[in-house]
């Protein structure tokens, strides 16, 4: 680890984050954090392993080693993070734009809903009868500050200051406890249960280097090159047909629409989300990932989808409703918590011996057979105090720390299995479908929870779990494996990138604030501001429904102070809670053991993580091609003709990160040259 390896990350992390909102949400450029695969990152890493290294040693200068590679790219995972669904592409709305919403919206207003809201969650710019239309809310929805006072110093920054403090106090107690978690993990992970990583599997490969040429080892094979080029050139063609419809495409999708008037599938049709099933895609990064995935796993995740529709066919044929929703619940949302929670007790189960040890020396217990390292210890001291400030922040706001304390462990539990599932998987968009306020809400019922701590909680998943596709748990795991493979020590990598993601998150948030009140909510009309605005009423509308559900009476009694009391004993679950969530913990625990228990099991526990969640079924059909090639592959080639190939999936990879830069850097110049938007193509969606 070099002084300019960490300059150099720290730059990217923050530059990616300022630039976050502006590419991701305003111009709907290539995401730069859309997934586990962060495109701007990772084509960073091409453009300095193919134009600035050969060119560093042609000049004969201090070409960056495959070290420094690593602990750049984790930096710029980091930014990556913050610039992304981890956080701006909702935040800071759900802050300030529920303040105009209540003014216009009669519904809201009657109910006055911001009165639950404790004022630190909120842009101090509520109306008042002196000011009915504060100038800082009133810039901030239209078209931005007045001409000549659109300067970074004119932001009414005093109005922001207690919000934006505690919310990055939170946020970053947030990011500081799991990189900790990620430390006390990582050994255990990697190298206990060897966990196959086939992200550091991509990315050690394209960083490993020789003495022998201008270019890493990777970049000489031809079987790269054709991967590559594959990949590159029809994800170039296909952007071509979106900006000119009359070019040629290479279509990688296959529409079996003509089946839905099969009588069969009209009853699937009815399960929610079942169209995506019907309409076949193929992803060049997701076909790469899964060859380096055990034949197990991919051909679980291959089959999940269609797993789920043949489990819930009969429920939705005997009218039971899955609907689910980010925030509301549902009894799907019951069972991924119960997976999850599965999922946790094999982590805990497979692990119990190190993290005992590691809780005992971490509050200072002698344990002399433990092989524990002094990281992992205070690792384990630093994530434990973090989440216990954060309970004591969440409880001074106003949240009983019975709440506080839930939403810590089952955020924890959330990032922790997203990072489990990535690990060992490589499945790059992940999305969980239960939040916090949803579990707690189906667990006690909204009379007992009452409405300021439903409004609290429901803020705290709406910034921090709504959209976890990017996430810095399972990329902090990805940057200490590589940093592993590239001989960088995990404990110094760990601190520089929990400076970087606190450097982004300011720099992200201060930036993109800025540009808000430069040009307006107005100014920045795009598809991702929608979203972005519709995500920010979206606790307001749980919270109006159910204040609606509540009479006069009840109402009273709900906003009296919660009490233990009220949630354990006059709490009541919504129905079939509790048989969701069993069976999602009975399906991930039986798999588990029979995966433990007969070495030639067919199936990976992991797909009841996943199962039926729209991404997956859409990534589902890449995972089952890796597993057919890769079989066939084995079968015929053997382990020879496996390693060889190897290269051609790397490729595959690298030319859809490479394909998205190309579309990023096409939009901008084009916007900078004609002052519009161009079309928007996106290589992962």
């Amino acid at each position: 680890m070099t002084v300019r390896s960490v300059i150099l990350g720290l730059v990217i992390a923050a530059a990616l984050a300022a630039f976050g909102y502006i590419n991701d949400v305003w111009m709907f450029f290539s995401y730069i954090g859309g997934d586990l695969i962060p495109t701007y990152a990772y084509g960073l890493l091409l453009i300095g392993l193919l134009l600035v290294n050969p060119l560093l040693r042609l000049i004969r200068a201090w070409r960056f080693q495959s070290s420094e590679w690593a602990v750049i790219l984790s930096m710029a995972f980091m930014g990556s993070v913050i610039a992304g669904s981890a956080l701006l592409w909702q935040f800071p709305h759900p802050i300030i734009t529920p303040i105009q919403e209540q003014a216009i919206n009669p519904g809201w207003k009657a109910k006055d809903l911001l009165q639950y809201v404790p004022e630190v969650m909120m842009v101090d710019v509520r109306p008042t009868p002196d000011n009915p239309a504060p100038d800082a809310l009133k810039y901030y929805m239209t078209t931005g500050l007045p001409k000549g006072e659109k300067g970074f110093l004119h932001v009414p920054w005093a109005a922001w200051g207690p919000a934006l403090s505690f919310w990055f106090a939170l946020l970053g107690l947030t990011f500081i406890a799991g990189i900790c978690a990620v430390v006390v993990v990582h050994r255990q992970w990697s190298t206990r249960e060897h966990l196959s990583y086939p992200i550091v599997t991509f990315a050690n490969e394209l960083i490993g280097h020789d003495d022998k040429g201008l270019f890493n080892p990777i970049f000489r094979r031809k079987v790269f090159w054709i991967g590559f080029g594959v990949a590159f050139c029809i994800l170039v063609l296909n952007g071509l047909n979106k900006w000119y419809p009359t070019f040629p495409a290479i279509s990688t999708q296959i529409s079996c629409a003509g089946f839905r008037e099969l009588e069969l599938v009209k009853q699937l049709m009815k399960i929610p989300d079942s169209a995506r099933y019907l309409n076949i895609k193929f992803f060049f990064a997701a076909v790469g990932l899964a060859y380096f995935l055990s034949s197990e796993a991919s051909f679980s995740l291959g089959i999940s989808g269609w797993l789920y529709l043949l489990a819930v066919a009969p429920l939705v044929a005997r009218g039971v409703d899955l609907s689910r929703g980010f925030l509301a619940g549902g009894l799907p949302s019951y069972m991924y918590l119960g997976a999850y929670l599965g999922m946790g007790v094999m982590v805990l189960y497979l692990g119990r011996r190190f993290y005992w040890a590691v809780l005992k020396r971490s509050f200072a217990i002698p344990d002399a057979r433990a092989d524990v390292l002094p990281r992992e210890v205070w690792a384990a001291r630093v994530g434990i105090a973090a989440c216990v400030v954060e309970v004591v922040l969440l409880s001074v706001i106003g949240l009983h720390p019975v709440l506080s304390a839930a939403f810590v462990l089952l955020t924890g539990l959330l990032f922790i299995v997203i990072g489990r599932i990535n690990a060992a998987t490589g499945l790059f968009l992940i999305q969980p479908f239960w939040n916090p306020v949803a579990i707690v809400l189906g667990l006690f019922g909204a009379l007992a929870v009452g409405p300021q701590a439903l409004i609290i909680l429901a803020l705290l998943c709406t910034v921090v779990t709504i959209d976890p596709r990017i996430a810095a748990v399972p990329l902090a795991l990805n940057a200490l494996r590589l940093g592993d493979l590239q001989k960088v020590k995990p404990g110094r990598l760990a601190a520089w990138m929990t400076v970087a993601i606190i450097l982004a998150l300011i720099a992200g948030v201060i930036v993109t604030v800025w540009v808000l009140y430069d040009r307006g909510v107005g100014g920045v009309d795009s598809g991702g501001t929608k979203w972005a605005l519709d995500v920010a009423k979206m606790p307001f509308q749980m919270l109006s429904t159910h204040v609606d559900k509540l009479t006069e009476g009840q109402l009273e009694k709900a906003s009296q102070p919660v009490t233990i009391r009220r949630l354990f004993l006059e709490g009541k679950a919504v129905k079939y809670f509790y048989q969701a969530m069993v069976i999602g913990l009975v399906l991930v625990l039986a798999c588990s053991y029979l995966r433990l228990r007969f070495p030639r099991w067919p199936l990976h526990p992991v797909m009841f993580l996943v199962w039926g969640t729209p991404w997956m079924v859409t990534y589902a059909p890449s995972f089952l091609l890796a597993w057919l090639v890769k079989s066939l592959i084995l079968k015929y080639g053997g382990q020879r003709t496996y390693l060889q190939s190897r290269g051609f999936f790397v490729g595959l990879v690298a030319g859809e990160c490479a394909a998205a830069m190309l579309w990023a850097a096409v939009g901008v110049l084009h916007y900078v040259v004609t002052g519009q938007e161009g079309e928007s193509f996106l290589t992962r969606e």
